[in-house]
């Protein structure tokens, strides 16, 4: 952060007063959302947060999709944040590069009887509008992943059940957690990384107070992995989580999931009759003796009658508490699978539904139906829908073996379905299959329903749009309309922005057949240049009676046109230029007539080249200039062998024709490149490691090595890590040219109570040619100890 807010002076120093002007190329910089950290909170608490953006501006607003929960911005975005070290060198260093973010507080106030779940959030400014970020809430006391200073620190955690937000921040990154239990029972620790949206796969492996692992599972698939063991009263356990590839990144979130209870794997039957009661055997990890296997539970449950929900959280009483599984609801018939392996026997009535499990790996199972050609049916398999980690599929064969529809996958699910229109009037095998791999269990189970279809309609809108102040844009409403259903849909649009109207069609009506409708959404030429949710509600009769259905909200944002355009000097040239120096890259700044004002050059949020702690500051370009030198900082371990590149955005504080201030965002036209070359200037020490006072003043023996293109003094200064702020001090040191082995002090801070092993950084800065910053680093590792001073240290003290 200091050294990006030195690199400003810059700005005063390498303008180049060219006069210039030109149209805006292309459109503004949109934002895009990261993540959020902590990740949840419980239900009836406040939680602080950091949502992790890329591209926002100072003047970001954000919305929370539940209007139940109260979101405020506790202040603008920090500063964007470079991947810190470690950093992938060699091959995995040619891998995708990785964000970079601005990080915004915010507070989340979350009702005591909020339901848990997701909960959606979402952001725009003038530039455009983000993707849906998720929240979950919960009732589970939660905790936060403590600092750690070194991946062998453990954090304790309380009493379970408790909910971990964390994060896997930097490359090669291991968390590790400490629990125990009061009394002996099943533990169930779940990663959910999947449902954040977060690109974690973990790996969880658990280790007793001996150490060995009795319990390592791989998220390889994504799926968001659980595993139970059988915990000892009083016995400490270690749960370590990392990355399947090492992969580290501030957006790299989970949470983890502790509760001493077993895990609900399936239910027999995984679907009740709404309103009514049964009998359902349970299957699951310790869900009878506690042990760590596969067990059944049978239990006893009244299915809800409310109307119209497809599913509801099941809870589950058992020796060790109450836990919960999802299952599904239906008005139809519910059936168990016969024995019977005979499709002859398995006669699927009409409608009706039968719970199936696929008990042989890549197995199959079949069954019978009468088909109609003048009664389509639908046909649908869930596991999905009922937790299990299956992939289905239905097929459909007529009575000589021809295969006569299939579906694999719905929408946005693995689960299969399909409308089945029989060609004749004869007997036809449904044959439910699995692709996971992960069948061949008690609980690979299924629902598959066989229902006769009814008429009915549902319309759907995108998630954003962005609007030009004073253009227009296209709403797109698409109708599903379902068995038959063909009357006129009526459209009204809720929520416009201010100074936003709907000025086509004259008759907001989908026609009868038709299947879409664009509403044309015009902003006026005074409108402010602002955001707002967006609900589209629909109205038709079906069967006879009168029907409404909702969708949204969309997220519609003002937009302004960024009256400039950037473009790198060098036209995506590369240059070759030492590790260890800041480049000097010309930017040059096309204004559009009018335009005067200040443009702020920063890092992009996603830079496709950049590579391995590149930086570069957050710079001012005066009103009126039309080139500067930006400069950017190429850190000493760079590799030499490939070339590495950085893109700017240029961000102009403009009025919208209401008066508001909004900042419109810019992209650098070209990129700018550089190789990087062998280093000006070393600074180093010889000690492995250093045993000092925790109370006394220390120095380090440092060694300096330059090129003879560096005369100027050197600078030395403590870059003091997070968990030493306020507790250790170190003056700023200047180094003549002629003195090569400088002792660097340091001082501990009388109250800091130090103790244990930490490592330092020392940076070394000089100037190349009186302007660019040349800088080097070195780390040192110190033990700090109690210990009576000696002689030396009382001298070095005075």
């Amino acid at each position: 952060m200091t050294e990006m807010r030195r690199a400003g002076v810059w700005c005063g120093l390498c303008v180049v007063a060219l006069m210039g002007s030109a149209n805006s190329l292309l459109a503004q910089q949109i934002p895009t959302i990261g993540y959020i950290s902590p990740q949840g909170g419980q239900a009836g608490t406040v939680v602080e947060a950091k949502l992790g953006g890329y591209d926002w501006t100072p003047d970001m607003q954000i919305f929370s999709l539940d209007p139940r929960v109260k979101l405020e911005v506790l202040g603008p975005p920090g500063e964007v944040i470079v991947p810190e070290p470690p950093y992938w060198f060699g091959k995995k260093g040619r891998g995708s590069a990785l964000p970079m973010p601005r990080e915004t507080p915010v507070r989340l106030t979350l009702p005591a009887d909020l339901p848990v779940g997701p909960v959606y959030w979402q952001a725009a400014n003038a530039n455009g509008a983000t993707t849906r970020g998720v929240f979950m809430v919960s009732r589970t006391p939660e905790v936060i992943e403590a600092f750690r200073r070194k991946n062998s620190d453990v954090q304790t955690l309380p009493a379970l059940p408790v909910i971990v937000s964390g994060q896997l921040t930097k490359i090669e990154e291991v968390d590790l957690y400490r629990f125990s239990v009061p009394k002996a029972g099943p533990v169930t620790c779940q990663v959910v990384a999947k449902r954040l949206n977060s690109a974690v796969r973990a790996i969880i492996q658990i280790r007793d107070k001996a150490g060995k692992v009795i319990a390592d599972i791989s998220d390889s698939e994504h799926r968001d992995p659980a595993v139970t063991i059988a915990a000892l009263a009083g016995e400490e356990y270690t749960l370590t989580i990392y990355d399947l590839d090492f992969r580290g990144d501030r957006a790299m979130n989970y949470r983890l999931e502790m509760t001493p209870l077993p895990q609900v794997l399936a239910a027999v039957p995984a679907c009740g009759k709404r309103g009514e009661s049964q009998s359902v055997t349970f299957i699951g990890y310790g869900i009878a003796t506690g042990a760590a296997q596969l067990e059944t539970l049978a239990r006893n449950i009244a299915f809800p009658a409310t109307p119209g929900l497809k599913s509801f959280e099941c809870p589950v009483e058992t020796a060790f508490g109450i836990t919960t599984t999802r299952m599904l609801l239906s008005d139809l018939p519910q059936a168990l699978e016969p024995a019977d392996a005979n499709p002859a026997t398995r006669q699927l009535a009409i409608p009706g539904g039968v719970t199936g499990t696929l008990s042989e790996r890549y197995g199959e199972d079949r069954y019978q139906i009468l088909g109609d050609p003048m009664k389509p049916v639908w046909i649908s398999a869930a596991a999905e829908g009922v937790g299990a980690s299956l992939d289905l599929s239905v097929t459909i064969f007529d009575s000589k073996g021809v295969q006569v529809a299939t579906n694999d996958d719905l929408a946005g699910t693995t689960d299969a379905g399909l409308l089945f229109k029989a060609p004749a009037a004869e007997q036809y095998q449904v044959v439910i299959t699995d692709a996971s791999g992960r069948s061949g269990s008690t609980a690979s189970t299924y629902n598959l329903s066989v229902a006769t279809p009814q008429p009915d309609f549902a319309i759907k809108i995108p998630d954003l749009l962005a609007i030009p102040v004073g253009g227009k844009i296209a709403l797109p409403v698409t109708l599903d309309r379902r068995e038959g259903f063909a009357e006129p849909v009526k459209i009204e649009v809720t929520g416009l922005p201010p100074g936003v109207t709907v000025t086509a069609p004259p008759d907001l009506t989908i026609a009868a057949g038709a299947a879409a409708l664009s509403v044309e959404l015009t902003s006026a030429a005074t409108a402010p240049a602002l955001a707002a949710m967006v609900t589209v509600n629909a109205a038709a009769p079906v069967a006879g009676q009168p029907a409404t259905r909702t969708a949204g909200p969309v997220l519609v944002a003002g937009t302004l046109k960024p009256p400039f355009t950037i473009e790198g000097g060098g036209k995506d040239d590369v240059l070759k230029w030492p590790r260890g120096t800041a480049f000097p890259a010309p930017v040059t700044i096309e204004r559009d007539p009018g335009f005067n004002g200040e443009i702020r050059l920063e890092m992009a949020g996603f830079n496709d080249r950049h590579r391995q702690g590149i930086r570069g500051p957050e710079q001012i370009v005066p009103p009126g200039a039309a080139q500067v030198i930006y400069p950017v900082t190429l850190p000493e371990w760079l590799e030499t062998t490939r070339t590495s590149r950085i893109v700017l955005n240029g961000v102009a504080k403009i009025k919208d024709p209401a008066g508001n201030e909004r900042f419109v965002s810019k992209r650098l036209l070209t990129r700018i490149g550089f190789l990087p070359g062998g280093a000006l200037m070393k600074v180093g020490h010889k000690n492995d490691e250093l045993k000092v006072s925790a109370t006394e003043p220390f120095t380090v023996p440092l060694t300096i090595s330059r090129s003879p293109q560096l005369p100027a003094p050197v600078k030395l200064e403590l870059i003091v890590p997070f968990e030493l702020e306020g507790k250790l001090k170190a003056d700023i040191m200047e180094v003549a040219p002629e003195l090569i082995h400088p002792q660097f002090k340091m001082t501990p801070l009388a109250t800091a109570g130090l103790k244990g092993y930490y490592e330092l950084t020392i940076r070394a800065t000089t100037l190349k040619d009186g302007y660019l910053p040349v800088q080097s680093e070195t780390k040192v590792t110190v033990e700090f100890v109690d210990m009576v001073p000696t002689p030396a240290a009382a001298a070095v003290a005075k």
